[in-house]
């Protein structure tokens, strides 16, 4: 056991002489057994879904870390696109000299010769592209290219090669995309998990595709699934589905993968299109409220600018409902409420606050008594108690795709170990979203789930009694991923039960 980690080890660290991205994983390695070796014999727990985790980073490090450049996350694979067509174009070669060997007549001569051309071209492009094995010009279909029988095998084989290189090309594809995102800005501050599971399924793909060629392993299959496990492992985003070798994807699913991909990508461009509409226009009607407020008197042509800015809000498609919508007039909606409200545009202001729901609990009519509001001390001190409650404890956080940007706040406000996030599609395929929900459920160092999305009736049910089952507390998360109201139902809905459990190992 001792030798084979070694010459596992010494293999690894040749590799990283060579290598950026295998000296930055070997790196994360580093820290993470430095870690766990340090607390080897302590009742640790946090160690989320098995995966490894950076430590912790103080708020001085964080603050350098974001002064500093920021480096392009997928540049590191760039390698991987010029070498996966290379091999794609090595194994079609072969598939035409395959074909070319039924043939008879006088054009074969010069088709050997075009076949020999495209040969020395990719050959002479080998200097360029370290660790790229030759199997496919070399023994394609397991002999010798030299030998006689070589090119002689069935439709069956050759069909096989076949899915070699789409997989070669859709994992090319897919890395191409990955880095045109990441230049675009898509991936600052961690790729989106969506596209993630695109990558993940693409190079599983390709180990597939690969399970009968001649060859021990693949560098390009290898570099992405490395470069998988590093983000997930530095952003904590947890990729449920093929990152294991009992987790296969299909290679016969290329092209459709590539739809995917392609659509996928668009979607993520489309989304920070509206994000930053989104944010824009928040900004705006914020704008206008400040101004009504600081101005202590709510004068009609202020009130039509803020009216307006909602109405843009409106036809971009955003809900009058969404909670930060909600937030940002609050304030107003009390202040227009007073007895002393001043000004001619108090009525056209409360006519156009009734078309935005009110914070549940909140008061419905003029002069009806005090506001229920926010306590500040009182949220201080539920942030404080759940901060304790969570301490040492692993959290997952269910929720959509863009929900992720919430996932650092959450986690240096409320304390936890960690908080690691999985994407939940509510819109999308039943089976495959409850193959998500029930592989968390399966993972043994969970302590709480935070459910950030709304499930169908059924499917709620289900989620439900699993964790009764298992005995996992579970939060369902109405509203706001804000800290403060993540806080208020943890508290509210199992807060109970985290008192217990810490009271019984204290005790």
């Amino acid at each position: 056991m001792q030798d084979s980690l070694r010459v596992l080890l010494e293999t690894c660290l040749r590799a990283a002489s060579e290598r950026e991205d295998v000296r930055r994983s070997l790196h994360t390695l580093a820290t993470w057994l430095t870690r766990e070796l340090e607390g080897a014999g302590k009742a640790q727990r946090g160690r989320g879904h098995g995966v490894l985790t950076p430590a912790s980073r103080g708020r001085t490090e964080r603050e350098a870390e974001s002064a500093a450049p920021q480096e392009h996350l997928a540049e590191s694979l760039s390698t991987v696109v010029t070498r996966a067509r290379w091999k794609a174009a090595g194994c079609r070669l072969a598939l035409d000299r395959r074909a070319l060997s039924k043939e008879s007549g006088g054009e074969r001569e010069s088709a050997e010769a075009q076949l020999a051309t495209r040969e020395r071209s990719l050959r002479a492009r080998l200097a360029k592209l370290p660790d790229t094995s030759t199997w496919m010009l070399d023994q394609p279909f397991g002999l010798r290219a030299t030998e006689p029988e070589a090119f002689d095998v069935s439709d069956e084989v050759a069909e096989k090669l076949e899915l070699v290189a789409n997989s070669y090309e859709t994992l090319a594809f897919a890395v191409e995309m990955a880095i045109d995102l990441d230049e675009q800005g898509l991936f600052k501050g961690g790729p989106p998990p969506a596209f993630l599971y695109l990558l993940a399924e693409a190079q599983s793909a390709l180990l597939a595709a690969l399970a009968e060629a001649p060859t021990r392993s693949d560098s390009d299959q290898r570099d992405v699934f490395m470069w998988l496990k590093e983000q997930t492992t530095r952003h904590r985003i947890y990729v449920d589905r093929h990152m294991r070798l009992d987790d296969p994807a299909d290679p016969k699913g290329a092209s459709a993968l590539e739809d995917r991909i392609r659509q996928t990508a668009r979607d993520l461009l489309e989304e920070r299109k509206t994000r930053r509409q989104r944010g824009q226009l928040l900004n705006k009607i914020k704008y206008h409220v400040r101004k009504l407020l600081d101005d202590g008197e709510l004068r009609a042509a202020e009130v039509e600018s803020l009216d307006a800015a909602i109405g843009q809000w409106r036809e971009a498609g955003l809900e009058s409902g969404e909670p930060a919508l909600v937030d940002a007039v609050q304030a107003l909606r009390e202040f227009a409420r007073e007895d002393d409200a001043a000004g001619d545009g108090v009525e056209a202001l409360l006519k156009l606050l009734d078309r935005i729901p009110e914070p549940r609990g909140a008061r419905t009519r003029r002069g009806g008594g005090s506001s229920s509001g926010k306590d500040p001390k009182r949220t201080a001190e539920i942030l404080a108690e759940v901060r304790e409650l969570l301490e040492d404890r692993t959290v997952v956080l269910l929720a959509p795709a863009h929900a992720l940007d919430e996932r650092e706040s959450l986690e240096s406000e409320l304390g936890a170990a960690s908080i690691d996030f999985v994407s939940v599609d509510v819109k999308g395929d039943a089976d495959e979203r409850w193959k998500t929900l029930s592989s968390c459920l399966d993972a043994d160092d969970v302590d709480v789930f935070l459910l950030g999305v709304r499930l169908e009736s059924e499917e709620y049910q289900r989620f439900k009694e699993e964790c009764l089952e298992r005995k996992t507390p579970f939060v369902r998360l109405p509203g706001s991923l804000a800290p403060s109201a993540v806080a208020h139902q943890i508290t509210r809905q199992v807060g109970w039960r985290l008192r217990a459990l810490r009271d019984s190992q204290v005790g």
